[in-house]
């Protein structure tokens, strides 16, 4: 149901794995290639077709497990491709103060050079968080959801 929104805000492709095949889909994209990097929130049982989207080297990184069903790592197919699984987390740059330094540094040059557009889809006043909440558990929006703690205080 987010196809054409992504698309509107500067998606190449998109994948819709419940009408698609994403391993042929991605290899049709990428002319036989594959990607070099996939940044999933989701992990689950979809990690092992990752790997058969990835090109040689390529890297996944799993920021969330939306899917809470167990991951089965491809050893051979990730040796074949040389190919890299790892975790993420934001702490690992916050908790780095010179990570952190350069992190934030090159976030403010890439939104002052429009490098970066964040998509701001609903604010929300700190009063109303549980609505913010609400709103996000039913994924309907596209990009960020603002919770004003400013706009609160007054």
């Amino acid at each position: 149901s987010k196809t054409d929104a992504l698309l509107e805000i500067g998606a190449d492709y998109t994948v819709v794995t419940s009408e698609q095949n994403l391993v042929e889909t991605v290899s049709s994209i990428t002319g036989g290639k594959g990607v070099d990097l996939i940044f999933d929130p989701i992990s689950g049982s979809i990690v092992d077709e990752f790997f058969d989207c990835l090109a040689h080297r390529g890297s996944i990184f799993l920021y969330g497990q939306l899917d809470k069903q167990p991951i089965v790592y491809p050893l051979v197919k990730a040796m074949k491709k040389g190919a890299v699984l790892q975790g993420y987390t934001l702490w690992e740059l916050v908790n780095d103060p010179h990570l952190k330094k350069r992190s934030v540094s090159d976030i403010r040059n890439w939104l002052a050079e429009g490098k970066l557009k964040p998509v701001v889809d609903r604010v929300f006043s700190l009063n109303e968080i549980v609505q913010a909440h609400e709103y996000m558990e039913s994924n309907q929006q596209i990009g960020k959801i603002v919770v004003n703690v400013a706009s609160s205080c007054a």
